[in-house]
């Protein structure tokens, strides 16, 4: 009985050790590395769109998606600018009618 409880002990702390050797290795699972702050992340999302890049652009991931004065400033961007604060842009749509079907 003392060599099972002496055998699970020594797993654990030899399951606890390679775990701490893995992550020393590999790293503790970070997904993306850390962003600049949100300053440089809008001038250089602000660069790429004036470039074309629109590769290069980046934006910070939070909870529940991206940050939303990053997505605004490029979205602001993207528009050409003419956004201010409160205002919406609203492109009319223009209204197709069916032409009647001809019989010939």
């Amino acid at each position: 009985m003392l060599s099972w409880i002496i055998l699970i002990l020594v797993l654990a702390l030899l399951s606890i050790v390679g775990v701490r050797v893995f992550a020393s290795i590999f790293g503790r699972g970070e997904a993306l590395p850390p962003m600049p702050p949100t300053a440089e992340v809008k001038e250089a999302n602000r660069r790429a769109v004036e470039e074309g890049n629109f590769g290069d652009i980046q934006l910070e991931v939070v909870h529940r998606g991206y940050r939303m004065d990053q997505v605004d400033a490029l979205l602001e961007q993207l528009a050409g600018g003419s956004l201010g604060r409160g205002e919406t842009r609203v492109e009319s749509e223009e209204t197709i009618v069916p032409s009647a079907p001809s019989t010939m």
